[in-house]
């Protein structure tokens, strides 16, 4: 137990400061660059405590012979285990709950909206009690939820509604945003995996807000809309269009003068995450060479034995 949780936690934590060291060299001008590098970091984070133990592999410090040292790190470790699987259980149910809670919104939502004139949607549009702001729900079938204000809207807020949430469609939010969900949840004591998650939540959004933009809409009109939208009543894993965390980030980035990205920052980025998780599956698939702990202290006793003379003088 002691040396899977030590060999999981150093591979996650070198996983994830590799990941915040890279995320610079990839230009804020490529949302869609830094949400395919979140996800990849995320997928890695979730399988990578299962890899074959490889030169990752951990021993415990402690020899096989019975001490207090080694009956009180068996203790912590096993506590350690314990409060871990603990933890992600808990996770797991709250996100559970969160796809019933949803199942729940989704069965009660009103019928299908009517549309201003000049606007079309993919997706079926439904009025909902439950949300407070425009948001994409569902896995099989998705659905465009929105307030009860929404008859309020002009039909510039429709048409920049619509192109944010067909946007996270076209991205495959709905299927891919599971990957950072359930790594926050297998690493939920993890500081950086939740900066993980919570970045490629943002980028996403981003890549939203950039393709509204893309459709033809002002920079400075969409910024107000999404001001006049931001609201924190969603269901737990639906995708709002506006909501109050990195909504600063999101102006910020959606103002900001538009310029060339940088190809070679682009290029160092990519390149450095490839170099990242090839390492981490060729150092995973290795063999480890020498001893186990387990072994170690038999040889050290046959060396012991060999080096004795084993045909002592008569005396």
């Amino acid at each position: 137990m002691s040396a899977w949780l030590l060999a999981a936690v150093l591979r996650a934590t070198l996983l994830l400061l590799a990941g915040r060291a890279v995320w610079p060299l990839v230009p804020a001008m490529q949302p869609g660059a830094r949400r395919v590098l979140a996800l990849a970091f995320c997928a890695t984070l979730i399988v990578v405590p299962w890899l074959p133990g490889g030169v990752w592999s951990v021993g415990s410090p402690f020899s096989a012979e019975a001490s207090p040292a080694a009956a009180g790190a068996g203790i912590f470790w096993t506590a350690a285990g314990v409060l871990w699987a603990a933890g992600t259980a808990a996770g797991a149910a709250r996100l559970l709950r969160g796809v019933w809670e949803l199942r729940t919104v989704l069965a009660s939502a009103g019928p299908a909206v009517k549309l201003p004139a000049g606007c079309h949607s993919q997706v079926t549009v439904r009025v909902s009690s439950h949300v407070a702001g425009p948001c994409v729900a569902g896995f099989l079938h998705p659905v465009l939820l929105v307030p009860a204000s929404c008859t309020s809207w002009d039909a510039a807020t429709w048409r920049c509604v619509i192109a944010h949430e067909t946007a996270h469609l076209e991205q495959r939010d709905v299927w891919t945003a599971w990957l950072p969900r359930l790594a926050a949840v297998l690493w939920w004591w993890h500081p950086l995996a939740h900066w993980l998650a919570r970045q490629y939540h943002l980028e996403a959004e981003i890549g939203c807000d950039r393709a509204v933009i893309a459709a033809g809409a002002s920079p400075r009109d969409y910024a107000e809309t999404l001001l006049a939208l931001n609201a924190r009543l969603f269901p737990r894993t639906a995708h709002p269009m506006a909501r109050p965390s990195g909504l600063r980030t999101r102006l910020t980035r959606l103002l900001a003068p538009t310029t060339a990205p940088r190809a070679l920052g682009l290029r160092l980025g990519l390149a450095a995450c490839g170099v990242i998780l090839a390492s981490l599956a060729a150092a995973a698939l290795s063999l480890r060479h020498g001893p186990t702990p387990a072994t170690a202290p038999l040889e050290n006793e046959a060396l012991v034995r060999l080096a004795a003379d084993p045909f002592p003088a008569d005396r």
